[in-house]
């Protein structure tokens, strides 16, 4: 069930990928790269719930444990094997879609990817739970079960505050903020510019606007400003393909 669970959450990344990237129109004029944010909330909801399922499970099992009660599991080795199998599987996934996401600077990739981590995290307490039935240690996949909950749950949680943050238009790109300060302090110390003011930015999906005042020599001529400030745009769009 947890692993069906990522048909809604692939679905999800998929048509959020899809509606960002239809290009900008007079609908939308910035680009639709809030779909990819508002995909990346939906995800994380998903994080968080499928935290809240594993966590609910580890404690009727601890609650079993408690009252006496216990389970006798057949076929152990199959058992044991499938959810090895099903840890490798979901770890690859994880480190698969990690690596395209970083790759397209897609938060809604990255939330996915957490989302397979999250199942192959919960095979691993399956695996714990099996081997510890066989050595004889019944509250071992309780214990993890309770770890796992709360690591994917905070996972959950950042993501998610991260997608609202960015959809509510907060400076979160302090990668790109620090590197446009870095270009103009390289432009002033050349004296192609005085420097920089008001320098802003607000994340569209994988991509940031940003906008800035440019401080210049006044008795410069509007062409040779233009050119001043369009050699700082070159630079930045050139060290951040994102902006």
């Amino acid at each position: 069930m947890h692993s069906f669970s990522d048909l809604a959450g692939d679905a999800m990344t998929f048509m959020s990928i899809k509606f960002a990237a239809a290009p900008f129109d007079a609908e939308y004029p910035y680009g639709r790269g809030h779909f990819e944010t508002l995909g990346t909330l939906g995800v994380s909801t998903l994080l968080i719930f499928s935290a809240g399922g594993v966590g609910m499970n580890a404690l009727e099992s601890l609650v079993e444990i408690g009252s006496g009660a216990g389970t006798e599991l057949a076929f152990q080795p199959v058992a044991l094997a499938t959810a090895a199998a099903g840890f490798g599987a979901k770890e690859w996934l994880f480190h698969a879609t990690l690596n395209v996401a970083k790759q397209q600077r897609s938060s809604v990739l990255v939330a996915n990817a957490w989302h397979h981590r999250s199942d192959a995290l919960s095979s691993l307490v399956a695996i714990g739970g099996v081997g510890g039935a066989i050595v004889g240690i019944p509250g071992a996949d309780a214990a993890g079960g309770l770890l796992v909950s709360g690591l994917v749950g905070k996972m959950g949680m950042d993501l998610g505050w991260g997608a609202i943050r960015a959809m509510t238009d907060a400076q979160t790109n302090a990668r790109v903020l620090d590197g446009v300060a870095a270009t103009g302090s390289r432009l002033a110390a050349k004296g192609e510019i005085k420097g920089l003011a008001d320098v802003r930015c607000r994340q569209l999906g994988a991509y940031c606007l940003v906008d800035c005042s440019v401080l210049i020599d006044p008795n410069l001529s509007v062409k040779e400003a233009n050119e001043r400030s369009n050699k700082l745009r070159e630079a930045v769009t050139t060290a951040f393909p994102e902006v």
